[in-house]
């Protein structure tokens, strides 16, 4: 489908559709649970863009050429992810649902997780976001400056969220791996989609720079999985009661669907390794952004259809997004000329 980005119609047409949802959603026609999780994915691969962005130009590494174009378009999308989460304000349980281990604690506790406090921290985090993607594509000849400044803010902004969204759900396991394994599987759903995205419209690179992008996708495929396998070793062999329940939670909730989610994005690995051409690597990246998914909804202790419908919903809206902002990128920036 050809767009014309520069034209106001599209973004009147898909900020009506946008607008729509969002009433479904705050009308409650839609199921919350889902929606919180559709949320939680486009922010974490929103952010984990920008990340991939910034990491790319302070290593200077041949695959941002490739997707350049999309990563910081996908950036961009933080709005986005902002108007849709307008459902979710007062559904948080907060501070009321916190583990209590002593009252000096749980005071702290519910001081940090007040209401008022955690969207602050929202709208702190997603201004410092916004204004980092601005300067990416703003100041191309700084960017690599920009990137040695806003990776490690963006990074830490990206963690308290995780810390305010997903470590609140009950039950609750409090250890600082969480945002690490969580930050890492965004990071790999990221460059698998923006790529998906790149090979869709049927943009040409050379031959180094696939390499370094197949090389990319493997080890951050290698590492996703490695972390969620250390995590579940820490647990285990702690025999940590916190842990246990988390893990028994999600395993009830969605039975067989992390052990599935792992072969997918180990079939990911296999092809990698197998062959760098443009074809594999394009569903190698299918598979990695497959296992992406499985794994947010396992992440969630499961769903059923009501969740599903709401999740797509809130992705394909994200999705049509990043289209679109990748179209004007390409139209007003263009191309990158080296990282």
């Amino acid at each position: 489908m050809r767009i014309e980005p520069l034209s106001a119609r599209p973004w009147l047409v898909l900020a009506a559709i946008t607008l729509a949802v969002v009433a479904a959603g705050l009308a409650g026609l839609v199921d919350a649970d889902g929606w919180r999780m559709g949320v939680t994915a486009i922010t974490g691969l929103a952010l984990a863009s920008l990340m991939l962005a910034m990491i790319g130009s302070l290593l200077r590494r041949e695959w941002l050429d490739l997707v350049e174009d999309e990563l910081l378009p996908a950036g961009a999308t933080l709005p986005v992810c902002l108007v849709l989460a307008l459902p979710l304000v007062g559904q948080t349980e907060m501070a009321s649902a916190l583990v209590t281990r002593g009252i000096e604690e749980t005071a702290r506790r519910e001081a940090w997780f007040a209401d008022w406090f955690v969207l602050l921290r929202l709208a702190g985090s997603f201004a410092l976001a916004l204004g980092f993607v601005a300067a990416m594509i703003r100041l191309r000849p700084l960017r690599r400056e920009v990137a040695m400044i806003g990776l490690p803010l963006v990074a830490t902004a990206f963690a308290v969220l995780l810390i305010d969204w997903d470590l609140v759900r009950a039950p609750r396991w409090w250890t600082p791996i969480v945002p690490f394994i969580a930050i890492t599987g965004h990071l790999a759903g990221a460059l698998a989609i923006t790529f998906i995205y790149h090979l869709a419209q049927r943009e040409k690179g050379d031959r180094i720079e696939f390499r370094s992008l197949a090389a990319t996708l493997l080890s951050l495929a290698l590492l996703s999985i490695w972390a969620s396998v250390v995590q579940y070793l820490i647990a285990w062999y702690g025999n940590l009661p916190d842990a246990a329940g988390w893990y028994l939670a999600r395993f009830e909730g969605a039975p067989g669907l992390l052990p599935l989610s792992a072969l997918v994005a180990g079939a990911a690995v296999f092809l990698l390794l197998w062959s760098r051409r443009q074809k594999v690597m394009l569903i190698a990246s299918i598979l990695m952004l497959a296992a992406y998914l499985m794994h947010t909804v396992w992440w969630f202790a499961g769903a059923d259809l009501p969740d599903l419908a709401s999740f797509a919903a809130v992705f394909a809206v994200w999705a049509a997004w990043l289209w679109l902002l990748g179209a004007w990128y390409d139209a007003r920036i263009g191309p990158a000329q080296g990282a």
